[in-house]
């Protein structure tokens, strides 16, 4: 029984770092969507500085406010799409988080059996372990972004909401050169900008250590399924057969059974 015991285990925790894996993979890719389009927005925010000239010294000031709203609306709409992207990076990393769980609960339980294969199942957790960290390092980057991007929003809030008429130039203008320069929205876009690289890094980086787990712990459970279950050559299931077919669909029912019970 302690064999097939193990076998179960090393299959629910290859699938429990399968689905790692993905939500990774996921994360990454939404994280550089983000940047692209907040990236696409740092000309409409260089430009505020120059209608804030504009409405300043013009003698007829009020085109140019609108053209300086019309920008900071732009900026906002793509910081409102930045702030839904990194919402769903946060689940992706999230479900990363649940799936991870699973699976050092899987090789907890596995430690406790003496048929497992002690290295393997050794190294196995050390690899959940260094991809928790890095996914709860993750998730802290994307709080924090998230934070900076709700700054920034509320810097150009006042451009947005002000009237179209201009009683006074130099006020006007000040308020436009707040929302794109200093201490407004251009400093908060530019470390939003440089954290998501850093976080973009981060994700490459552990994705394919989160490839190298799933094939570690579908080896090991490819490993303990034939020692639970020997056959002769001539008895085993052809590839593809419906046998095969039950067999990858356990790990993944049984991962998903064990998230739903965190």
């Amino acid at each position: 029984m302690s064999k097939e015991r193990v076998a179960a285990l090393t299959e629910q925790t290859a699938a429990a770092l399968h689905a790692a894996r993905s939500s990774l993979g996921s994360a990454a890719a939404i994280t550089d969507e983000v940047r692209q389009g907040l990236r696409r927005g740092e000309a409409d925010i260089a430009e505020l500085a120059g209608q804030a000239s504009r409405v300043r010294y013009a003698d007829e000031p009020r085109p140019h406010l609108r053209n300086a709203q019309e920008l900071a609306d732009g900026v906002d709409r793509r910081m409102r799409d930045g702030q839904r992207g990194l919402g769903e990076v946060g689940d992706d990393l999230a479900q990363a988080t649940r799936a991870l769980n699973a699976g050092r609960q899987f090789v907890a339980e596995l430690e406790q059996l003496p048929e497992r294969q002690v290295a393997e199942t050794e190294q196995l957790r050390q690899r959940v372990e260094v991809l928790s960290r890095a996914v709860r390092d993750a998730g802290d980057v994307v709080e924090a972004v998230g934070a900076r991007l709700g700054a920034a929003r509320q810097n150009v809030e006042p451009l947005l909401n002000a009237s179209s008429h201009v009683d006074d130039p130099n006020r006007t203008a000040a308020m436009i050169a707040e929302a794109g320069t200093g201490t407004g929205a251009d400093n908060d876009v530019m470390s939003v900008q440089r954290r998501l690289v850093g976080l973009s890094e981060d994700l490459d980086n552990a994705q394919p250590q989160a490839a190298v787990a799933a094939q570690q712990g579908a080896d090991l459970a490819n490993t303990a399924r034939v020692a639970a279950n020997p056959t002769r050559a001539a008895d085993q299931a052809k590839p593809g057969s419906a046998a095969d077919q039950d067999a990858a669909r356990r790990p993944a029912e049984a991962t998903q059974s064990a998230l739903r019970d965190l």
